[in-house]
């Protein structure tokens, strides 16, 4: 996948814009997910 990607981006096409648009999404998804787990243990602590 990641050969893909830099296949992509080399090519300069849409899909490596969608690429690093979902890396992006994934990344603020754990941010969200991490934030929400150290606020559940501040809770219950």
């Amino acid at each position: 996948m990641t050969r893909q990607v830099q296949e992509a981006a080399a090519a300069g096409t849409v899909d490596a814009r969608m690429a690093r648009r979902l890396l992006a999404s994934a990344g603020a998804a754990l941010d969200v997910i991490e934030t929400g787990l150290a606020g559940t243990t501040k809770r219950r602590a």
